[in-house]
């Protein structure tokens, strides 16, 4: 392992993970810190709050922020899933 690094990331949960990815693929040498194993905290017990079902429940009103948050949270994830195929 370099002595030198780029980025320190401090903690493994949703955040900590795909801001290491991020800057590891945008070509910066990263290390990740955790105290524990890869999603032991708060990431392991819920999926950061983001999901498709909100579209699911029209009678249900959700703030619009919450909305698109979501869905610009879904086509982060259609790319990343296109960089594993």
């Amino acid at each position: 392992m370099s002595d030198r690094v780029d980025v320190c990331v401090v903690g493994g949960g949703l955040l900590g993970t795909a801001t290491a990815y991020h800057a590891a693929r945008d070509g910066l040498r990263v290390i990740l810190v955790e105290e524990r194993e890869l999603a032991a905290g708060a990431s392991g017990a819920a999926f950061g709050g983001v999901s498709a079902m909100i579209f699911s429940h029209a009678d249900i009103v959700v703030p619009e922020p919450y909305v698109r948050i979501s869905l610009a949270a879904m086509d982060l994830y259609a790319e990343l899933a296109e960089e594993y195929d």
